[in-house]
């Protein structure tokens, strides 16, 4: 099923330069399977903002209910509070852990700021570079609904959304990141099952490995437009990288990096 391009501002721009920085046992594991890691939004570990609202748009959202009860003759605020924070529960429990997200940085260029937070071992990794077009290709022949969207960034105390999504709105919080991870730049890919109820959704998860999200396939050889090995990476290392690569049946390869520590400058 063809990826959605569901934001806009990325219509136009199909040749967007996209890069995934990998730990080398998570490029082994998409070699391996031919699919690709998506994490569940309650389980991002840097950020429990994932999948939450700006405190302005929950306070839009509450003035919202209260006009529409009103309108109907109901002047129960207790209710509407009620009303309102059944949403945010909902939100919290049952949203975020249907929502699954598979991100990219958007740059021009391989970018040093990433390797040091995307790795556990800067030592061993690798960075995928592709394009927008590329990557929506890989994902023709998966039968998930997969949407497409860039993340924008906000200081969730004193901004919104609302001049592009209405408060009610469920997907715009997964779309949506504190304006303090702004350097990630990042486009996601998102995909939500379709199950609504709690404890049907800690089944479906209890069934799972990983428990933290899923691995949805995809063609590599459409995807990969280079690989990169850590700028620390030494020689060797990077001819271990390349006979795994090869012993999976692939034909592309892992470069050096251009920030490698084996090259020289000059002066």
């Amino acid at each position: 099923m063809t990826i959605e391009l569901s934001d806009n501002h990325i219509q136009t721009d199909l040749d967007l330069i996209l890069w995934k920085y990998l730990d080398l046992w998570k490029f082994e594991s998409l070699l391996k399977e031919n699919a690709i890691f998506f994490c569940r939004i309650d389980k991002f570990p840097d950020d429990p903002f994932e999948g939450s609202t700006p405190a302005k748009v929950k306070e839009k959202r509450f003035k919202d209910i209260m006009a529409l009860e009103l309108f109907y003759g109901n002047s129960n605020i207790s209710k509407m509070h009620n009303q309102n924070e059944m949403i945010s529960s909902f939100q919290k429990n049952v949203l975020r852990k249907r929502t699954v997200v598979n991100c990219w940085h958007i740059s021009k260029d391989e970018c040093n700021l990433m390797w040091n937070s995307y790795l556990a071992n800067i030592e061993k990794g690798i960075v995928i570079k592709t394009n927008l077009t590329k990557l929506i290709k890989s994902f023709e022949q998966t039968p998930e609904s997969i949407k497409c969207w860039l993340t924008h960034y906000l200081d969730y105390e004193k901004e919104d959304w609302l001049r592009n999504y209405n408060s009610f709105d469920l997907f715009a919080p997964f779309i949506h990141k504190k304006s303090g991870f702004i350097k990630e730049n990042e486009l996601r890919l998102i995909y939500q099952f379709s199950i609504f109820e709690g404890r049907k959704l800690d089944e479906f998860w209890n069934q799972q490995l990983p428990i933290d999200g899923i691995l949805l396939k995809l063609n590599l050889n459409i995807l990969i437009e280079e690989i990169y090995c850590s700028p620390k990476s030494n020689y060797n290392q990077i001819g271990e990288i390349n006979k795994f690569i090869s012993d999976c049946g692939f034909t592309f390869k892992a470069k050096e990096s251009s920030l490698s520590k084996n090259s020289n400058p000059l002066f």
